[in-house]
């Protein structure tokens, strides 16, 4: 796919700071904080501010950090809330993970991605994305959105040649997403319906039909 109609958003849910990224035909980052912000009313600010972005730049990929297992319990479950809010507003515009229009990528896979490590300190993963890339970014969140949004990139098919660290990553990443088995030609746009060819090309038993 040629980057210049590729679009992908890449969100990194963090609760106090939440980091978005387009990249593709556009390159931007942004950053919200929320910190003067809890419970239901951050929720929803930051439900808005993801919103706001995939209605603006319509990309034809999201991908979003998964969880890290780090955190304390507590901190956890006000983790899994923030991700379940977006996962909902996402689905009701579209974004799907059976459809491979949302992909959720664990933070050690982000790293290897841009850094070459998946135990990669914040401060390179932030050097690479400027090196790599060349996009200024103010915050190591808004470093993570972006790698995210290449790698959604690089999921398409567009965007430079990968590496070989890079490959490895988006092929683990395509064994184990629902969309990638159900769409054996790649991820369609939010509004595509799958082809012929496609649903002659699913493997025996997997369902083709879009909730």
């Amino acid at each position: 796919m040629d980057i210049a109609q590729a679009v992908a958003v890449g969100i990194d849910p963090s609760l106090t700071r939440l980091a978005l990224a387009v990249a593709g035909a556009r390159n931007e980052t942004a950053a919200f904080p929320a910190r003067n912000l809890s419970g239901v009313p951050r929720l929803l600010s930051l439900r808005d501010q993801a919103l706001a972005w995939i209605r603006q730049y319509r990309p034809r990929i999201v991908v979003m950090e998964g969880y890290s297992m780090a955190p304390k319990a507590g901190r956890l479950a006000d983790l899994g809330e923030l991700g379940g809010v977006l996962k909902a507003a996402l689905w009701a515009e579209g974004y799907r993970e059976e459809d491979a229009t949302l992909v959720v990528v664990p933070p050690a896979q982000l790293k290897k991605f841009v850094a070459g490590r998946g135990n990669a300190e914040k401060a390179a993963v932030v050097a690479a994305v400027v090196r790599r890339w060349n996009v200024e970014v103010n915050t190591d969140d808004e470093a993570d959105a972006y790698g995210l949004a290449r790698i959604g990139l690089a999921l398409l098919g567009a965007g430079e040649p990968l590496t070989a660290f890079q490959e490895e990553v988006v092929q683990k990443i395509r064994a184990r997403s629902p969309g990638w088995l159900r769409w054996a030609w790649g991820p369609p746009g939010p509004a595509q319906q799958p082809s012929t060819d496609a649903r002659r090309n699913q493997p025996a038993g997997v369902a083709l039909e879009r909730g």
